[in-house]
């Protein structure tokens, strides 16, 4: 419990210096990346929230910090298991809770250059979601960039079940097996499962790009504009005849 204490104060005395400047902008209202990376290290959701992506940030700040807690709630019961199922079970929870964590910090990084690029409007490609995302576990997600904490996630978790299939525990051939087949039957639903969400990241961004297209559209005034010179410049040839 002390050790877990130390490492939260020494993250929160880290970033202190970060607080000074999170209202801190320049002149076009952009947002500093590592401004919104230490917010996040301290509690996840804090750097979304910075960066203008306030539901975003609000669902990490609760859901991350939640399913954390839900992963440790676990270690007791795995810690019951006999060995090498139960360091299994364990170090799969703690690689769970990492990956999490780590996902949430480059979700905040990326969201904020998202929040600084002016082609943040564009819609993304399911294709190219789908491309990714078979050459890498989570690259989907993080080439849409809404949801990229899944795809660290994501590529964390495939690493940890790849790592066990080549190193699986074990005193025995058998229980190395078993290993070895409950991390197989774990890569493939991670890598299965990235497909979906990474699809799904696609459809959501999309359809809040078309909604913020909608918004920001202005009425094109650009032929009124050439009208009302033209207009303006026979009305002024007319009096310089006269």
């Amino acid at each position: 419990m002390r050790k877990k204490l130390l490492v939260i104060v020494s993250i929160i005395f880290i970033n202190f210096p970060v607080a000074f400047n999170v209202f801190a902008e320049d002149t076009e209202g952009l947002k500093n990346p590592w401004v919104s990376t230490g917010l996040s290290c301290l509690w996840p959701g804090l750097g979304q929230i910075y960066s203008g992506g306030f539901d975003k940030g609000l669902s990490c700040a609760i859901v991350i910090p939640l399913g954390i807690w839900r992963f440790d709630a676990l270690k007791p019961i795995a810690c019951e298991l006999p060995s090498p199922y139960q360091d299994y079970l364990v170090q799969m929870i703690t690689d769970f809770q990492i990956s999490l964590y780590i996902g949430n910090i480059a979700d905040a990084y990326l969201t904020a250059v998202s929040h600084n690029n002016k082609d943040y409007l564009k819609k993304k490609s399911l294709d190219q979601a789908m491309f990714f995302s078979l050459i890498f576990p989570g690259g989907g997600d993080i080439y849409v960039g809404d949801a990229a904490a899944f795809g660290f996630a994501w590529a964390g978790w495939e690493g940890f079940f790849l790592f066990k299939i080549i190193f699986p525990d074990g005193s025995t051939d058998e229980e190395k097996n078993k290993i070895r087949l409950a991390s197989g039957f774990g890569a493939l639903l991670t890598y299965g499962a990235q497909f979906a969400t990474a699809a799904l990241s696609v459809w959501i961004h999309n359809i809040n790009v078309e909604e913020r297209l909608k918004k920001n559209k202005q009425p094109d005034v650009s032929f009124k504009i050439k009208y009302d010179i033209q207009r303006e410049n026979i009305a002024l040839a007319i009096c310089k005849s006269f």
